[in-house]
């Protein structure tokens, strides 16, 4: 059978489609996520040259020899706090119209028209790097466009391949933007090299997005500084390929839906509290099993896709956009706060105070996990009688 979206673009894709608008939005969402974390890491090389304070250093036959001018930082301490914070408001702000723009324009403009702001913010951010907010802005489609194109297109039977594939992007953006930022600003092409290369990517990206993306697909089968940005994408790397091993396992562990999803969200979420606890207990002297359980939680937390959010999206279905809105709020809200609470209990960075901190991670990922593995029950019988409409 023909899918009559490929007949209305034009192109035929043996039947596999939606694989095809699978890896196409997958594109998309990661430079959403890429624009958005570019300044946190090129703002180490955003620096601009000031005359040397010193006076010219003369030698013996009295020819001065100027001082290398030097290179300062181009925003402030408190500057920069604010434009971290930047990317947060705009997601927060962004979240607030998305579930109408869905209900009444559909993911397809909605997703395409933020991707399109992100990308033009991105461009322009070496001109006028106070930018960082509408990059931010986009950041609030993440959640929302994953529920929605799983909802949309993914058959029942390899939802959770769908899921976990597309919630690739959030470790995908790192794992781009990290080394890529790295090398351009070591080159002789300077850190504004790495917002244009982002900004023409994600225009691309969200161009083809729109194309082939279609809000209800004609024919459904309802049955995831150059050396630090590597080291700093290999947690991100391995938490795709384990989601990508993972996704499609939990289409067909022999468990119910309810028990895949408390099985995969107790793993997820007990096996990254104990790599919290075990930060929290290393001497600092052990760095390299510090780093290990950093890379862990990373990579354990990937596994929430086909925990929590696999849960979300067979509750929700075609409503999963409202729910997954939700999660965008609360989880920008916290992104806003973090850095507050952080400089609260830990004003001097002393491994005593971030040992209290994974502590209280660690009780709350245990209650809040214990207190979820209660509801799927909840959550299943509403995903069913949503299916059944």
């Amino acid at each position: 059978m023909k899918d009559k979206k490929a007949d209305q673009v034009g192109l035929h894709f043996a039947n596999n489609t939606r694989y095809l608008v699978l890896v196409i939005s997958t594109v998309a969402l990661t430079m959403v996520i890429s624009n958005s974390l570019v300044f946190n890491f090129t703002i180490i090389c955003m620096k601009s040259e000031q005359p040397s304070d010193f006076d010219p250093i003369f030698v013996q036959n009295e020819t001065a020899i100027p001082q290398k001018p030097r290179d300062n930082p181009i925003f402030s301490l408190a500057e920069s706090s604010v434009l971290f914070s930047s990317t947060a408001v705009g997601s927060i702000l962004g979240t607030l119209p998305i579930t109408y723009l869905t209900a009444n324009y559909g993911l397809r403009k909605m997703l395409a028209g933020y991707g399109i702001i992100s990308s033009v913010a991105t461009l322009l951010t070496p001109i006028a790097v106070s930018f960082g907010f509408w990059p931010g802005l986009a950041v609030s489609t993440s959640y929302v466009a994953m529920g929605s194109i799983s909802a949309q297109w993914a058959p029942l039977k390899n939802s959770g391949l769908f899921v976990a594939w597309i919630s690739c992007h959030l470790q995908f953006g790192s794992m781009f933007t990290m080394p890529v930022s790295g090398a351009l600003c070591e080159s002789s092409f300077g850190w504004p090299s790495v917002y244009y290369l982002h900004g023409l990517l994600s225009a691309i990206a969200f161009i083809l997005f729109f194309y082939f993306y279609r809000d209800s697909p004609a024919f459904t089968e309802m049955n995831d500084v150059e050396k630090t940005g590597l080291s700093a994408a290999l947690p991100f790397a391995l938490s795709s390929a384990l989601k990508l091993l993972v996704g499609p396992l939990s289409d067909y562990v022999p468990l119910s839906d309810k028990g895949r999803v408390i099985l995969f969200a107790s793993l997820s979420q007990y096996a990254m509290a104990a790599c919290f606890a075990a930060l929290a207990l290393l001497p600092s002297r052990f760095e390299l099993l510090i780093q290990i359980c950093f890379t862990g939680v990373t990579v354990f937390s990937g596994l929430n896709c086909v925990g929590v959010i696999k849960c979300a999206q067979l509750s929700s279905r075609e409503l999963s956009h409202v729910l997954m809105a939700w999660n965008t709020l609360v989880g920008s809200t916290i992104i806003l706060l973090l850095p507050l609470g952080v400089s609260i209990i830990a004003p001097n960075n002393t491994p005593q105070e971030w040992s209290r901190i994974f502590w209280f991670i660690v009780v709350l990922i245990a209650i809040c996990t214990t207190f979820f593995n209660l509801l799927p029950k909840l959550s299943h019988a509403l995903g069913q009688k949503t299916l059944k409409k």
